[in-house]
């Protein structure tokens, strides 16, 4: 299988250099009503280390530069790119390492975040992984540990 090119050392610098702002590089965030800017955020950060995800719905784009602004567009264009190349991968959030993406989920991806720190559910059973969020502003921060219940997917995205 092929490899697609991503950094991932400019994803994580651009989720470390925009993670505690009400912003993000296009000069939007989503916020209020049904917006959010935890999805967009992840498509900034993916798209800066070379995976561009757009939003499918581009009639009207909520970003400038038509990244994904959805927790879902995310989660399946990640899926796609998983069963297409050899540096995508879905793991399990019990594996994930520093620039790992995550999400959480009630009845469908709701939550977007990167992981900042490695974590072991093991050696920690009560704690949270640290993230790099908007929305749920975390700047390599612990999650509320009441998340635990509602992790699901889960992706590796390794340098191509």
């Amino acid at each position: 299988m092929a490899r697609h090119a991503y950094d991932n050392m400019k994803a994580i610098g651009y989720a470390r250099q925009w993670c505690g702002q009400q912003s993000n590089a296009c000069g939007v965030y989503l916020q209020g009503g049904n917006k959010s800017d935890c999805a967009h955020f992840l498509a900034h950060c993916l798209d800066a280390g070379g995976i561009t995800i757009r939003d499918p719905s581009s009639a009207a784009p909520l970003c400038p530069k038509g990244l994904a602004v959805r927790n879902v567009d995310l989660v399946d264009e990640l899926n796609r790119l998983s069963a297409a190349f050899d540096n995508v991968k879905k793991i399990d959030l019990s594996d994930t390492i520093i620039g790992d993406i995550g999400f959480l989920k009630l009845e469908r991806p709701r939550h977007a975040f990167m992981v900042c720190e490695v974590w072991s559910p093991v050696e920690h059973p009560l704690s949270t992984p640290k993230v790099y969020a908007h929305s749920t502003s975390r700047c390599c921060e612990e999650m509320d540990t009441v998340w635990r219940q509602w992790f699901t997917d889960a992706f590796r995205l390794e340098d191509g």
